[in-house]
Order: C-alpha cells, then structure tokens, then sequence
C-alpha cells in the first residue's frame, strides 16, 4: 500500500512505482454567488479518480507524475417548489512534482 489512504502502489517498493485511486476533493468555489431570487443557493459536491507513477530518485527524493479526474457536480436550489438545476464541470488534472 502507498502512503497516502487513498492510493494504492502497485508495485511499492520498487524505483519506479506506479497507483490508482479514489477518493473525496474539497473543492472551495469563491466568487460565486446565486443569482438572486428564485435561486437561494448553489452547493458543489467532489469525488476524483486517480493515477500516477512515483519514480525514486535517490534517498528519499522521488518525482511524479499524476493525472486526477475531478467530478465536481453542482447543484442550483430554486425557490418554486422542488425544482433542482445540476451542472456537471468534470476537470481533468494534470500534475508534475518533487518530494
């Protein structure tokens, strides 16, 4: 098992150690606000998918490489009964980092 709960490496050990994962992002929205009335207020809700590859460097120095498929779905509550609007913005993330 990887070092982080929501990873699992494959091969853990070794230089070159590739994972999946899944797991819950917090996602802030700032700057947004609900048009006014009729809708009182939109909400987000995060989930992601996860694969990447860590290559040891020497020591304790690694590289990697991830891409992170955020579902980030949005709800909009509208003040005329039970009605919802949803959006759904998906990004795909692409990372490079050092540790």
């Amino acid at each position: 098992m990887g070092a982080a709960a929501d990873q699992y490496h494959i091969f853990p050990h070794e230089r070159l150690s590739p994972y999946i994962g899944a797991g819950i992002d917090a996602t802030f929205v700032y700057g947004a606000h609900a048009a006014g009335f009729p809708v009182t207020s939109v909400s987000p809700a995060t989930a992601s998918a996860r694969a990447g590859v860590d290559y040891n460097i020497g020591g304790h120095r690694f590289a990697n490489l991830a891409v992170k498929q955020i579902f980030l779905n949005t709800t909009a509550n509208i003040d005329y009964g039970a009605i919802k609007a949803r959006t759904a913005l998906n990004p795909l993330v692409v990372g490079v980092g050092i540790g």
